[in-house]
């Protein structure tokens, strides 16, 4: 199947429009390069347009995605509990920052590792906090133009985390990390960490996928993305701020 067409096919699914004719192992095989699989779940038709190993592959997924949450969540709360005991907040950024809404085990949504902001003069007393509750410090990007970051993880562990002290984007518009200071403080598992606006997520979720992913030199996107904007917008959005960080 040409990739436009399994693109519209998947594309109508997520709409809750089951395609006439769908191409599955095509729809499917584009799910899996996106890592929207299991988000596929609560969108397949209930009947039987749905073939019976296509509902069972999405249900397997869907299952190994939110036990491999639960286990990343596990890793957040021991690193928010190491953070918070140095009076530290973190940022939850990109698809962690999905967990303030709804419990990571019951989310289809892939999170590839947990992403951090702290502000750069936090950045030495975060990384200690971290290192003391048994993270390793992996990589160590503080001295990058644009992408601040450094990655810290511990054996065993589904995933790392990025803690970052520049926010995507932040290169292209003054005073980006001053908005932080809209943030909303939320408890996850009793520990303390921020959320952005929806506004703002936005804009990092976009800047993140365009800039940082090179998406935009390539004609690119990354349907997580688009569908974690999608969620966002249902909110009460003001799409002028968002488009006013141009």
């Amino acid at each position: 199947m040409h990739r436009a067409r399994a693109l519209a096919q998947l594309s109508a699914l997520l709409r809750d429009q089951c395609p006439r004719k769908p191409d599955w192992p095509a729809v499917l095989a584009m799910a899996g390069e996106h890592l929207i699989v299991a988000q596929l779940r609560p969108h397949l038709p209930d009947d039987h347009r749905t073939p019976a190993d296509v509902r069972a592959y999405v249900e397997e997924m869907s299952a190994r995605t939110r036990a491999r949450n639960l286990r990343l969540n596990e890793t957040l709360s021991h690193a928010l509990d190491a953070m918070n005991a140095r009076d530290l907040e973190p940022v939850l950024l990109k698809g962690c920052a999905q967990w303030a809404e709804a419990p990571a085990g019951l989310s289809d949504r892939v999170v590839a590792d947990i992403d951090l902001f702290v502000e750069p003069d936090a950045a030495g007393l975060a990384i200690e906090a971290l290192e003391n509750a048994g993270f390793d410090l992996l990589e160590d990007h503080r001295d990058a133009h644009d992408h601040q970051v450094v990655v810290l993880g511990r054996k065993g562990d589904v995933g790392a985390i990025d803690l970052h002290f520049r926010l995507p984007g932040a290169a292209l518009i003054d005073g980006l990390a001053e908005l932080c200071l809209e943030a909303r403080t939320v408890r996850l598992d009793g520990a303390r960490a921020r959320t952005l606006t929806p506004e703002l997520q936005i804009f990092i979720l976009a800047m993140h996928d365009q800039i940082h992913d090179a998406h935009l030199w390539r004609g690119g996107f990354d349907l997580r993305r688009l569908i974690d904007t999608a969620r966002l917008a249902r909110s009460n959005l003001q799409w002028d701020r968002t488009s006013a960080l141009e």
